[in-house]
């Protein structure tokens, strides 16, 4: 309840701020999620997630935009060890990216800053059960670094790098990192 109460909010703030921004996109995308085993002799493998959300590019100098929104993405993993059942580790977010972007051309830019995600859901499978596991964090901060462009007037892209470089499964998983893209349709 509480991560719905935090989205809708965060809804909410975005919406009456997109008036505000010179381009406004809603944003769809993959990702890539690797993370560091916390536990000896496991390995987490990556997995792919997906994202859905808004995002609002807003004019703070010439050259230069705030890049922000919202994103609800996914971050799921799988922890094995040699003999033991795999468990899968899946946890949806909604990410708000707070990046600065240098327009290098009017159809694209480069962005970096922090990305602040509140836990909306988790779930942890295996065959063995889950008992032992410890919850994820309710808030992670990463740092992102990507491209945004168009490739037609209301249609874009971005690509991007994520480190959340803290534990963020307790006594789980730590150092997560993040390959993915997103495709935009852009209102001006």
């Amino acid at each position: 309840m509480k991560a719905l109460f935090s989205f809708f909010t965060v809804a909410l703030l975005f919406v009456s701020n997109a008036a505000w921004a010179g381009d406004f996109a809603v944003a769809v995308g993959f990702r890539s999620n690797s993370a560091d085993a916390d536990v000896s002799g496991y390995t987490i493998t990556s997995k792919t997630g997906y994202g859905l959300g808004a995002i609002g590019f807003f004019d703070v100098g010439n050259q230069l935009q705030v890049r922000s929104g919202f994103l609800y993405n996914q971050r799921n993993y799988t922890l094995t060890q040699t003999g033991v059942p795999d468990k899968d580790l899946n946890m949806s977010y909604v990410d708000i990216p707070v990046t600065a972007m240098y327009k290098f051309a009017d159809y694209a830019g480069a962005f970096a800053g922090p990305v602040f995600g509140l836990l909306a859901s988790k779930e942890c499978k295996a065959s063995g059960g889950c008992s032992s596991v410890e919850n994820p964090s309710s808030m992670v901060v990463g740092f992102q670094m990507g491209a945004s462009f168009k490739f037609a007037p209301q249609m874009g892209g971005e690509i991007y790098y994520e480190i959340i470089p803290t534990k963020f499964w307790k006594n789980l998983a730590e150092n997560a990192r993040t390959v993915g893209a997103n495709f935009l349709i852009t209102f001006e």
